[in-house]
């Protein structure tokens, strides 16, 4: 009896395992434009955060509803107002239905994301300084708007023999008056600044040259705006064996329309059927545990 009860545990651990790495490593919704929906959903669990990897029109040629090896794609450009949120819905862009690309007319549309836990995410106006080697960064009622004026200071600091790479998942700030950012972010990287405002669309990365970045936020006005949500990470990674330790020229940026895809953020999709798979055989077993178990009681009686 005790052995079964071990096994239990042991298959349970197992499968929460692999629940935690589909949420994590990414998930992904799709449909057909023959199947005309208006929307996908992308939805995560209680206190976890919608984090939109990549949306694309595609065409296969075997009339799959997502994407398989060697389908031609073209990457989406759009902002995504639900981004940070537990649920976002996607409309799906017919502007590109039936249209070619090259021998390929895209029959079908995709969007790709991962489930953040909240608890992982730091808030820029509370926190002083970071040195993991990577981590979530946000304002402080993101994905809520953000409350001026305020303006907040964040040191991230990673190992000397390693640089910093910044990307901007999400911001919406008051953009400019007068040439000049009321609501913006700036990106210190020692020999330059990069002022950031406006409205981001799709990820953008920003690859600096040291291991030290600071971050200033300052917002002018008073609950219009969404904020930001950021996320860094030191290049190159760590090894297995390794164990992280714990203004001369101004350059003046607009987010770009135009998204810098990275691709090296996209980790393997695996779908939330899945998830919904394992757990179902989960209760199963544990329900033919337990009948089991009663029925050894009866005959020991």
């Amino acid at each position: 009896m005790a052995r079964l009860f071990s096994w239990a545990i042991v298959l349970f651990a197992v499968f929460l395992y692999f629940d935690i790495c589909h949420l994590v490593a990414g998930l992904k919704v799709s449909a057909c434009f023959k199947d005309k929906k208006d929307s996908l959903n992308a939805t995560c669990p209680s206190n976890y955060m919608v984090r939109i990897l990549r949306s694309f029109y595609g065409h296969s040629s075997r009339g799959s509803c997502s994407y398989e090896a060697n389908d031609c794609i073209q990457e989406d450009e759009q902002n995504y107002p639900c981004m940070g949120r537990e649920f976002c819905l996607v409309n799906i862009p017919t502007s590109k239905t039936g249209q070619r690309k090259g021998n390929c007319s895209f029959n079908y549309f995709q969007v790709e994301y991962q489930c953040v836990n909240r608890s992982e995410v730091r808030k820029i106006c509370t926190t002083k300084q970071l040195t993991d080697p990577s981590g979530y960064i946000s304002s402080d009622r993101y994905p809520n708007n953000v409350q001026g004026p305020i303006t907040c200071q964040l040191n991230i600091r990673v190992e000397p023999h390693r640089k910093i790479q910044l990307y901007i998942l999400d911001m919406d700030l008051k953009g400019e008056r007068n040439k000049n950012c009321t609501d913006y972010l700036d990106l210190n990287l020692g020999i330059n600044t990069i002022t950031i405002c406006n409205r981001s669309v799709n990820e953008k990365s920003f690859p600096t040259s040291k291991n030290e970045l600071n971050l200033t936020l300052k917002v002018a006005s008073r609950g219009k705006r969404k904020g930001l949500w950021l996320y860094y990470e030191a290049i190159p990674p760590l090894k297995v064996t390794e164990s992280p330790t714990v203004k001369n020229y101004q350059q003046h940026y607009q987010s770009d329309p135009k998204p810098q895809v990275n691709n090296s953020a996209i980790f393997v999709a695996a779908t939330a059927g899945v998830i919904g798979t394992l757990l179902f055989i989960l209760i199963t077993f544990l329900i033919f545990l337990v009948f089991k178990i009663q029925v050894s009681i009866l005959f020991n009686q």
